[in-house]
């Protein structure tokens, strides 16, 4: 118990960093936070190769293992073939290790230890995002307010409040995809449930009206 419960302390640690700091813009495009988590991604392999070798129940097993096979030998085929080799290899390590942190995913769900603990974890990353998003268009609203006088329709700017990801567009996608997961988790199984998914849904589609995306719009 110990064990699992260390190795999920880890877990959302690490969670909590890609969502706000790996996967945002200056994780993505800031070298040093890009080695960062690749290092970390690479010692959570590693660790979980080392349980696999041990316990058969966490080896990798997939209904898409085929695909994802399929999907790395394209790559692997156009890297060898391409006229821009150090990217290419650059993306294609990218692409073995998402593709080993999917499995790992695929085995943590497995575990009803972890599912219900990621499966909450979700529920509240949906509720800060989208709760942080709504209050710092808020407080722009507000602030605009202020200096036209008067109250009016806020503008919707595709390149306006973006958190720490760089672009609305990067957060309403986000806000969605933990959204939709969240309201499949908590279910309508009671009125208290209901409440929830009602809450998550209407803060997802401010969210999406506010982002000033017209693809999400669409979407």
């Amino acid at each position: 118990m110990v064990a699992r419960l260390s190795a999920w302390i880890g877990i959302a640690l690490l969670a909590l960093y890609l969502v706000f700091f790996g996967g945002g813009w200056n994780g993505l495009y800031r070298g040093d936070l890009r080695l960062i988590s690749v290092v970390l991604a690479a010692l959570t392999l590693l660790v979980w190769a080392v349980v696999a070798i041990r316990r058969p129940d966490w080896r990798p097993r997939s209904a898409l293992l085929p695909a994802i096979i399929v999907g790395l030998v394209s790559l692997a085929i156009s890297t060898e073939f391409s006229r821009f080799r150090p990217e290419s290899l650059e993306y294609f390590g990218y692409a073995i290790i998402l593709a080993a942190l999917y499995l790992l995913l695929v085995r943590l769900l497995a575990q009803p230890f972890f599912r219900v603990r990621m499966g909450t974890l979700v529920v509240a990353l949906a509720f800060v995002l989208a709760i942080a998003y709504a209050g710092a268009n808020i407080a722009h609203w507000i602030a605009w307010w202020g200096l036209i006088g008067r109250f009016a329709i806020p503008p919707l700017r595709p390149e306006s409040e973006s958190l720490t990801f760089g672009n609305p567009s990067a957060v309403m996608t986000i806000v969605v995809l933990l959204a939709t997961s969240a309201i499949a988790i908590v279910g309508v199984g009671s009125k208290g449930r209901i409440l929830v998914a009602v809450v998550l849904a209407v803060l997802a589609a401010f969210t999406i009206l506010v982002s000033g995306s017209r693809a999400g719009w669409l979407a």
